[in-house]
């Protein structure tokens, strides 16, 4: 759970692919039997045809996993996982009207009562505008952002992920911008009654953003993204990790990285019960080509690179959940079906992504989420295209979600 960033769904609940991983057998028991983990397709509610995007999925624990996106008029749904099947829930309030493509999602939930879900809508005319819903008793509110000291100059805001902790605890991070159009990283709180906004080392250093916050408790907070200290500029990016005690946020030096390697960013964080921090993001391959994973792992001490998992370049970096220090799944999506990459403390490992790959179709992953090595959620969107070379476009997009776990659904 994060305490941590789309026609009907396809209901393939037999079609599985199998990965082996070990459990340990409880004190003073029986030996347990080896789990055999299984990647499926969880059936969903049937939806009108249309398009959904910004998926995202939050896992409370095994028997509630919370999974939400957007409609292309910018209507919000809901869906809950009760540990045997998928059903819709309470909607979130209805947001702006769309005017273009790239709609966000985040959520995370403090208890089945407590949580928040962000949804950014993009808009021509700014950045984004921000929906903060609050999830509390059993109902969605709608919930003002921070207002920043020159509402002008920070025209263009952006939460982009959110972590709950408490009902008088949450945060959200992002980006805003300077007078100048550059951006900056932005780190908002929720104290139980507003949001504000919160200073950071690094809330004047031009060319920053942070994509994605986890907690492991109120006094172990971390956030990661990207930064361009000498010049703002998007080229020169590498990535940024912030960190937070209870008291004030830091920044947390991560290992150089080549001037031929940028730009480099760091997408996604996770953190395992024994202190592993993993951070998962992009960085050039060469000249013009963006799209190879940055992947880094923090024993409290000192970052490691880790290996290149050889899923090319030119694709999207969605998401890491780490069980522990031998074993993370990283997810990358380049429009065919998604990589389901497994660290298992030696080497990645590629999981086949469950159910058919049919002609004409893209499956974009969106999230991943878990509650534990053998509990871990991707929320993803099977794009149906149309038209041919740079005119295809899609059609339709449903919401698909996969679960990897020991028991059959």
């Amino acid at each position: 759970m994060r305490t941590k960033t789309l026609v009907a769904a396809l209901a393939v609940g037999a079609l599985v692919v199998p990965l082996t991983s070990a459990m340990s057998a409880p004190a003073a028991a029986p030996q347990a039997r080896p789990c055999t983990a299984q990647w499926q397709l969880v059936p969903l509610p049937e939806q009108a045809p249309g398009v959904v995007e910004g998926q995202t999925v939050s896992a409370i624990s095994p028997r509630d996993v919370r999974i939400a996106g957007t409609a292309s008029t910018g209507s919000a749904w809901t869906m809950r996982w009760d540990g045997r099947a998928v059903t819709e829930t309470a909607a979130p309030p209805q947001g702006p009207l769309r005017t273009i493509d790239g709609m966000r999602t985040s959520s995370s939930y403090a208890s089945p009562d407590e949580g928040w879900l962000l949804l950014n809508y993009p808009t021509r005319l700014t950045g984004g505008i921000d929906t903060v819903a609050h999830w509390q008793n059993g109902r969605w509110t709608q919930t003002p952002t921070a207002v920043p000291d020159d509402p002008v100059a920070d025209l263009e805001i952006d939460l982009l992920s959110v972590v709950s902790l408490a009902a008088d605890d949450a945060w959200a991070v992002g980006t805003r911008s300077d007078a100048d159009g550059f951006p900056l990283g932005l780190i908002e709180h929720w104290n139980g009654s507003e949001w504000t906004i919160v200073d950071h080392p690094e809330s004047t250093a031009r060319g920053t953003a942070l994509h994605d916050v986890t907690a492991v408790s109120p006094t172990d907070i971390w956030a990661v993204g990207e930064v361009s200290p000498e010049t703002g500029s998007w080229t020169d990016a590498r990535p940024l990790v912030m960190h937070y005690d209870g008291t004030s946020w830091t920044t947390i030096p991560t290992p150089e990285v080549p001037k031929e390697q940028r730009p480099a960013q760091l997408r996604s964080v996770s953190v395992t019960d024994d202190g592993q921090v993993w951070a998962v993001g992009l960085r050039n391959a060469a000249e013009g080509v963006f799209g190879t994973p940055l992947i880094m792992r923090y024993d409290g001490s000192a970052w490691q690179q880790l290996p290149d998992p050889g899923v090319g370049t030119r694709i999207n970096v969605v998401g890491v959940y780490a069980a522990a220090k031998d074993d993370a799944w990283v997810v990358a999506t380049d429009g065919s079906p998604n990589a389901l990459l497994h660290w298992d403390g030696t080497s990645w490992q590629r999981a086949e992504w469950p159910g058919p790959k049919l002609y004409r179709q893209r499956y974009i992953a969106t999230d991943i989420d878990g509650t534990g090595p053998n509990d871990i959620w991707v929320s993803a969107s099977v794009q149906r295209m149309d038209g041919a070379g740079e005119g295809l476009v899609p059609v339709t997009v449903t919401p698909q979600v996969a679960h990897l776990s020991c028991g059959k659904k």
